[in-house]
């Protein structure tokens, strides 16, 4: 019920310190992802990922297998923006295989997306393409608008990759229609106003390029979103060499423990020609 770290930060030493009950692994399990959740909104992500993992290890032992793979879903996530990849790419093989096998098709297409995100970050596009396609129509079908906005603007970050971006412009003007109808739209937004400016930018519009980086970076503030707020300031920092916009990108990277800035964690360009 504690959604705020200062608050559920003392469970973790009652529910899973040395006096806790070892055998308790259900609760443990329970506890250690939903303490996970609090400290990655809170931004402390690297004891997030330590808790999902106690939390996978105490649903592996006693048997649910499926909650496990869920666990470390969570914790792939947060590597993926943290920017270890061999370590993502490692739990979400096992992921899907596990929501596979449980027939569990909501959470295996969310996975499914997280790979697409891996396979854009490694620069492997058109098995990003494949992947990310797939995860927008199983969302799409299942009406789970989010992630299906999500999913789009991820392949409109394939198009700009890629150079195609009249592509990539048609799908983000086609998210922000949808967005008003999600109750929880700021990192759509956000993401959906970073991508004009990288459209914008690679069009060699400069000025238009900030405008729309700074109306994405005002989202990321009014929703608290700390990871896109430093991803736009990269961006920003990349258009126009802002060094405040460079150190308070940084600042947050530190703070969330991202330790490898890949291409793709800044101003998304072009990679052909």
């Amino acid at each position: 019920a504690l959604t705020d770290w200062t608050e559920a930060e003392p469970y973790v030493e009652l529910g899973l310190g040395p006096a806790a009950p070892a055998d308790a692994y259900e609760a443990r399990s329970i506890l250690a992802i939903n303490l996970g959740m609090a400290a990655f909104f809170a931004g402390r992500w690297t004891e997030a990922v330590e808790l999902y993992e106690e939390g996978r290890v105490n649903a592996q032992t006693m048997g649910n297998v499926t909650g496990a793979a869920l666990a470390s879903m969570n914790a792939a996530e947060v590597l993926l923006d943290q920017g270890h990849l061999e370590r993502a790419d490692a739990a979400l093989g096992e992921v899907r295989r596990v929501l596979a096998a449980a027939g569990y098709a909501a959470a295996l297409s969310y996975a499914e997306l997280l790979m697409g995100v891996l396979a854009l970050r490694q620069g492997d596009l058109e098995r990003a393409r494949t992947t990310l396609g797939a995860c927008r129509r199983a969302f799409r079908e299942g009406s789970m608008l989010l992630y299906a906005l999500e999913t789009e603007l991820r392949l409109a970050e394939v198009d700009v990759c890629a150079g195609d971006l009249a592509a990539a412009e048609a799908i983000v003007d086609q998210v922000l229609v949808e967005a008003p109808a999600l109750s929880r739209r700021a990192v759509v937004v956000a993401r959906a106003q970073r991508l004009l400016g990288a459209i914008a930018h690679a069009r060699g519009d400069s000025q238009a390029g900030v405008e729309h980086l700074r109306d994405a970076a005002d989202t990321c503030r009014s929703g608290s979103l700390r990871f896109e707020l430093a991803v736009t300031l990269a961006a920003l920092d990349e258009v126009v060499d802002d060094p405040d916009a460079r150190a308070d990108a940084a600042a947050i990277f530190d703070e969330l423990g991202v330790t490898e800035r890949g291409r793709c964690v800044g101003l998304v360009r072009p990679i052909s020609g």
